[in-house]
């Protein structure tokens, strides 16, 4: 195994442990379809979500807690720019 590859078990599971971590606060406007775009954007840069939590909510603005799991700090950084 190289530096740059990532640790997986026998299913080719990558270990959150293994990888570069973020915990990100959002605040996401309270629209139908908001959340969606979030999630995708973050799938979409080659992150994976691990766990999401709720800190606020009003009838504007929702602030979630999101622990995103990336390959690298690269690819961490590509998920803050979106």
């Amino acid at each position: 195994m190289t530096g740059d590859t990532l640790a997986q078990n026998a299913d080719g599971y990558q270990s959150p442990a293994s990888r570069y971590q973020l915990l990100l606060r959002l605040r996401i406007a309270n629209f139908t379809g908001n959340f969606g775009k979030v999630t995708t954007a973050i799938g979409e840069a080659g992150a994976d979500i691990g766990s999401i939590d709720i800190a606020e909510v009003s009838p504007e603005v929702i602030v979630r807690d999101f622990r995103i799991y990336c390959a690298d700090e690269a690819s961490a950084q590509a998920v803050v720019e979106r």
